[in-house]
């Protein structure tokens, strides 16, 4: 008996000495950290979140503009939709030169931990063969994949970027479904609240 109840303590040690190690070590690589446990709360269905303990709403800052990645896939449709909804102004990314384009790939692998494709905000649907950005700005620089973005026929009119290529952009059919990330030039005063 008195061997039984040395043992058991020792079990429970050894388990309470184990999870101590996994809580310490494992905050590492993981979003899960101490401080996003105490301020998050967990939200199995949002977009944002996934099955995964995730941070409040983030927009996250880069020059002028704010950032914010969406996991759940839609259509892109639903996804500009989505991003309209979130604050005024917000729509699917556009990128204009090349440090953007590199940014958003960037910024899409840092939240998914892969390449994997994302809508922009681009499409031909308003003019055939005639790319325009949803946020009203031109289309000022290509990063199209070989053979896009007609190779389709005119079959496909919206953009998604990470095309058969770490940040390169091909049209798509309009239906498949992505992540995206949404952009809304910094205002001034109130939402969103961007973090460097």
């Amino acid at each position: 008996m008195e061997e039984s109840r040395r043992l058991g303590g020792a079990s429970s040690r050894v388990l309470l000495l184990c999870v101590t190690l996994f809580l310490t070590v494992g905050w590492v690589n993981s979003d899960v950290t101490p401080e996003v446990l105490r301020e998050n709360t967990y939200n199995r269905h949002h977009p944002d979140g996934g099955h995964r303990w995730k941070r409040k709403a983030v927009w996250h800052r880069r020059t002028n503009s704010c950032y914010r990645y969406i996991s759940k896939k839609m259509p892109w449709g639903d996804a500009e939709t989505f991003c309209q909804k979130l604050t005024p102004g917000s729509h699917l990314a556009s990128a204009h030169n090349k440090e953007d384009a590199a940014y958003l790939t960037r910024f899409a692998f840092l939240r998914s931990h892969f390449h994997h494709g994302y809508w922009l905000g681009a499409s031909d649907l308003y003019r055939k063969r005639h790319f325009q950005w949803t946020d009203g700005t031109p289309i000022d620089f290509k990063n199209w994949h070989p053979g896009e973005p007609f190779s389709s026929g005119g079959k496909e009119h919206c953009v998604c970027s990470n095309y058969k290529g770490q940040g390169l952009w091909g049209v798509l059919s309009c239906m498949k479904k992505f992540a995206f990330i949404c952009k809304v030039r910094k205002p001034r005063k109130g939402k969103p609240f961007c973090r460097k």
